[in-house]
Parts: structure tokens; C-alpha cells; sequence
């Protein structure tokens, strides 16, 4: 993020939020990045849920920040550095008065509060394969898209041979037939 992009984004038709936790108020940052990374584990492994419960059970929060909204380019890129912050590899920020860090420790695809009709019109592209579910769904109101197997990279893959462009592959390949398949049509 520099200038030129921030000016970019300043000046987009849609506005680009940005999610991220923040700690629940008894467990302060260490213990919310604790129970966050075992409740995204448990659900993980053990429910499968899109939109896990556990995290905002044991108090922590998702907050969403528009990119807009940011005054300067480094106040964007201190939003983007606390949406990327996965503790303890990377340590959570201050943000607007607080700590903040991954969205994904509140939620596996994060979405803001929606309307009924906007629920209805949107369309979530999941980067996790859930195999007991088609291509696309529906669910919470909303459409899901996800990807035809489980993406070929995870966050923290360094392995040799395992690269983006194996994930960005799977994406155009499963793009191409749900289109072709008119599952989802596009309008400009």
C-alpha cells in the first residue's frame, strides 16, 4: 500500500473493509490469541463450521475498518498489517485505541452485519474445501463458493514445490466450470 493505491482506494465505487479480531476483555491479547487458535482449531477439526461460534463465545470480537475511512496511507497500512497479524508469528497491532490482529481468529470467511436482501445478494468465496457441501451453496441467507478440493497451500506452507500459482490455478479451473455450467452468470 502506497500513496498511488491509497489514492486508488479512496477514490473506488465500493468500499473495501478489512476484518480483524479483537481480544476479549478478560483473556487481554495473549489469552484471546490462545483460546482464538484453539477454538479455530476445535472447529476446524471437529465441527466444520463456515462461521464458528466458539471464538465470540469466549468473548473475542470482529470489527471491521474501511480502507476509505483511513486518513493517510500509513494509517491503511497499519489496517492491513493488523488484518495480517496471525499471533504469535506476527504480533497483533494497535488499532484505533486497540489491539487487533487476523480476522480469522473471530470467523472463517468474515462478513459484516447484513440486511435480509443483502444477505440475499451476496456471494462468499471461501478459500477452505468443506467436502459435505456442493460447489456452491446456500446457507446463513447467503451464497457460498467454494473451492472443487482442498486449496494446494495453506497459510504457513513453505515446502518446496508448493506454490500460489498451484492455488490461483484451482480457482481459474473451478471458475470456469461453474460458469460454463451457468451456475453464476456476471453483470456489469
Amino acid at each position: 500500500m502506497n500513496e498511488d493505491h491509497f489514492k486508488d482506494i479512496q477514490s473506488a465505487h465500493s468500499r473495501l473493509l478489512v476484518a480483524v479480531t479483537r481480544p476479549a476483555w478478560a483473556l487481554g491479547l495473549a489469552g484471546s490469541v490462545a483460546a482464538g487458535t484453539l477454538a479455530y482449531l476445535m472447529d476446524k477439526k471437529l465441527f466444520h463450521n463456515i462461521h464458528p461460534a466458539l471464538p465470540r463465545f469466549l468473548g473475542l470480537k470482529q470489527a471491521f475498518f474501511a480502507l476509505q475511512d483511513c486518513g493517510t496511507a500509513q494509517e491503511a497500512q497499519i489496517t492491513l498489517r493488523a488484518a495480517a497479524a496471525a499471533p504469535p508469528f506476527m504480533s497483533g497491532v494497535k488499532l484505533q485505541g486497540g489491539w487487533a490482529f487476523d480476522g480469522g481468529y473471530t470467523d472463517n470467511a468474515p462478513i459484516p452485519a447484513q440486511t435480509v436482501s443483502e444477505k440475499a445478494a451476496t456471494l462468499v468465496l471461501l478459500t477452505r474445501h468443506y467436502p459435505d457441501q456442493a460447489a456452491l451453496f446456500q446457507a446463513h441467507g447467503r451464497t457460498y463458493w467454494q473451492p472443487s478440493r482442498k486449496v494446494p497451500v495453506s497459510t504457513w506452507d513453505c515446502r518446496p514445490g508448493t506454490t500460489v500459482e498451484d492455488a490461483f490455478a484451482l480457482g481459474q479451473d473451478d471458475a470456469r466450470r461453474v460458469m460454463a455450467a451457468g451456475q453464476i452468470q456476471l453483470s456489469i
